[in-house]
């Protein structure tokens, strides 16, 4: 019994000088590290590592070692992941109960100190952001709570770019990538007023009403409405088409133009009769505007037609001017001719006709040419 007894006594003398020699070793690396002597620290600790497989010691010694800055060992993604190594060695062990005096290494602070190391490297991440640090940034910290934090940095940094680009293209591949991004709604409005700009730049119809059926609901909505309506009516008064106003006004029923636009086409009726000098041209625009401004103007060419008539002459001459001279000579002595056989068939009607024929301008009221033909005597003939 008594051999028994010393072999369990020495056993754990042994245990006690092994850890105290330990201790040793990992109180003078605090030190080198609290001097920022990184070099001489991480040496002493690979000799430790050497002689012992694991200790989690070593591996808080280095988590420290990798997050220190004015380290060359600077890695904060190998100090969180040294630090893990300590947290599972706390899940199934208990540590010494001086160990966070000694040491620093407390149970109770891992969880704040890995998420600090996450914070740190999504810092520095943000600092010059990009994909790849984001993506190994949400690998590695993926269990802790400032991974929440970080993709809302990612898709503050995405926003920003789509948003600084002032493209609908970009903002809506935004949206598309990042469907549950809390900006969504910032880019969606970003993408209509981008729209809306367009529109009032662009100043064109199309543009305008396909605005309105992507947001019918916009708060731009009567601005652009108000932009088609002036778009449309400078067009019809630009192009002075009485069928464009015609459309102006089942487009646009009532609007402030709607006055001035009734009275435009009027008038056009009204030149498009004066141009067909015909009775029945006149007549049309009487049925159509009975009340009109013009009504006493039509009456009055209506009765001169009635009581007018219309000829059509071929006149011979060296010039277009000579031609055309023939031509009305020719008309006048027709209706000349036939006024004094019917009224006075005692007069000379060759007499008679060639003394007024010389003021033949006179009796026509108007003439156009209808076709002019160069000959080949060189004559020019008019047909009047």
């Amino acid at each position: 019994m008594r051999v028994k007894i010393v072999l369990l006594s020495f056993l754990i003398l042994t245990i006690s000088n092994t850890t105290l020699a330990q201790e040793k070793k990992i109180a003078k690396a605090i030190e080198l590290l609290n001097d920022r002597n990184y070099v001489e620290c991480d040496k002493l600790l690979q000799e430790f590592k050497s002689e012992n497989s694991s200790s989690p010691l070593v591996d808080f010694l280095e988590y420290r070692l990798f997050s220190s800055e004015g380290s060359t060992f600077f890695n904060l993604k190998e100090s969180y992941f040294r630090l893990q190594k300590v947290k599972i060695w706390l899940n199934v062990n208990i540590p010494e109960k001086d160990w966070c005096k000694k040491f620093e290494l407390c149970a109770e602070k891992i969880d704040e100190q890995l998420d600090s190391i996450a914070s740190r490297d999504l810092q520095i991440i943000e600092k010059n952001p990009n994909d790849a640090d984001y993506t190994l940034f949400f690998k590695t910290y993926a269990a802790t709570p400032i991974i929440e934090k970080a993709w809302m940095s990612f898709y503050n940094w995405k926003y920003t770019i789509a948003f600084d680009s002032n493209s609908v293209v970009q903002l809506e591949e935004f949206l598309s990538k990042y469907p549950k991004a809390p900006q969504c709604k910032s880019a969606k409005d970003r993408i209509e007023e981008l729209e809306f700009e367009t529109c009032i730049r662009q100043k064109d119809v199309a543009i305008c009403e396909g605005f309105l059926k992507k947001y019918p609901n916009s708060q731009k909505s009567l601005e652009i409405q108000t932009l088609i309506v002036n778009l449309d009516y400078d067009r019809c008064y630009s192009n002075q088409d009485v069928t464009c106003f015609e459309n102006f006004l089942k487009k646009h029923p009532n609007t402030k133009f709607t006055k001035e636009v009734n009275q435009k086409i009027e008038q056009l009726y009204y030149e498009i009769a004066v141009k067909s000098s015909s009775t029945e041209g006149y007549e049309r625009f009487l049925m159509q505007f009975p009340t009109s401004i013009y009504r006493d103007s039509i009456q009055k060419e209506i009765d001169e037609l009635v009581n007018s008539t219309v000829i059509t002459c071929i006149g011979f001459g060296k010039t277009s001017e000579l031609a055309r001279q023939d031509a009305l000579n020719s008309a006048v002595n027709r209706v000349l001719g036939t006024f004094i056989s019917d009224d006075n068939p005692s007069l000379n009607i060759k007499e008679f006709s060639g003394e007024l024929l010389t003021s033949a301008s006179a009796y026509v009221k108007s003439s156009f040419v209808l076709n002019e033909i160069n000959i080949a005597n060189g004559d020019v003939a008019s047909i009047d």
